[in-house]
């Protein structure tokens, strides 16, 4: 879904509505790269002159193979027009990127890091892919198009993921989780606890 797949008086609304409390510094708009026309832009544009405004955008991977397979339904020059354009509105923009796609190697996971990077993503939130039940890739994984990634593997990459990124590049997530009822695998990622523990042994300073 996206927070922009709207009309621009249901985004202008929703925005002023959320700036009118008193308690709230920013706002933030989770929505795809595609779903971004002049009228929407706009709105936006016109409320971050008044507040600080963050915009999340899916890209995922950087390839177009990949996102055809996984049906993302759009290239990655939408995101990178996308990108372009909220800079120029003034807006904060943070990019969702997942490891372990089918058919990925290690060394595309990080170019979908590279890439954003070289993109002027403000910030960037990591996400291990994990398999849910009645999925297309659930299909996928049971026939062994490909294997979710254990623990360490991932954090190895999300480690080499973090030496590319800028000293001003904020890390909003370092892994997410799936809804516990429906998650097949990785099922590491459901213990959050332990995740969690894991961080922060790993990448204490």
């Amino acid at each position: 879904s996206s927070n922009t797949y709207c009309r621009p008086e249901e985004l202008a609304d929703a925005m002023d509505e959320a700036v009118s409390h008193p308690k709230i510094k920013a706002v933030s708009i989770a929505t795809r790269p595609d779903c971004l026309p002049d009228e929407i832009m706009e709105v936006i544009s016109e409320k971050a002159k008044q507040v600080p405004v963050y915009v999340e955008l899916g890209l995922q991977t950087s390839s177009d193979k990949t996102a055809e397979l996984i049906n993302r339904c759009y290239v990655t020059s939408d995101y990178d027009d996308a990108v372009k354009r909220l800079k120029h509105a003034g807006v904060n923009v943070i990019t969702h990127v997942i490891f372990g796609l089918p058919e990925e190697s290690e060394e595309q996971m990080i170019d979908s890091v590279r890439h954003a990077v070289n993109a002027g993503t403000d910030g960037i939130k990591f996400t291990c892919l994990y398999v849910l039940k009645d999925t297309v890739l659930e299909q996928m994984w049971r026939s062994g198009r490909f294997e979710v990634l254990g623990r360490e593997e991932y954090f190895d990459i999300v480690e080499k993921a973090l030496k590319l990124l800028p000293p001003d590049t904020v890390i909003h997530r370092l892994t997410g989780d799936g809804p516990k009822k429906l998650l097949l695998a990785p099922l590491w990622t459901a213990d959050k606890r332990s995740v969690v523990n894991y961080i922060n042994r790993r990448f204490a300073q």
